[in-house]
């Protein structure tokens, strides 16, 4: 990844994407938005939210995920959490048959 997407990154660091569950594929879907705090997040959302801060490591690109949603999945900090293209848009698949086997 050049220098300039690094600094792109980097710039948008603290910024939130909501995290909305989807009963009909069962999983949280991100939506695409960025807000400059979590009131303004939860505005627009609801309560029903939680934060992902995107991070790259080395020219991998990842994201941290609060405890209480990988508490409630039964994640460890070892799990893989999939972020996944589709569409417009990216979702998160925290269903077990989705981790990664080390």
């Amino acid at each position: 990844m050049p220098s300039e997407d690094l600094d792109a990154v980097d710039a948008e660091r603290g910024q939130f994407l909501p995290g909305v569950w989807s009963p009909k594929t069962g999983r949280f879907e991100i939506v695409l938005d960025t807000f400059d705090d979590v009131d303004e997040l939860r505005d627009a959302h609801g309560t029903e939210t939680f934060a992902l801060e995107l991070v790259a490591v080395g020219a991998s690109t990842g994201f941290t995920v609060p405890s209480d949603v990988r508490n409630y999945h039964d994640l460890s900090s070892d799990d893989d959490v999939l972020l996944q293209a589709a569409g417009d848009r990216f979702t998160v698949d925290l269903s077990a048959d989705s981790r990664a086997v080390a």
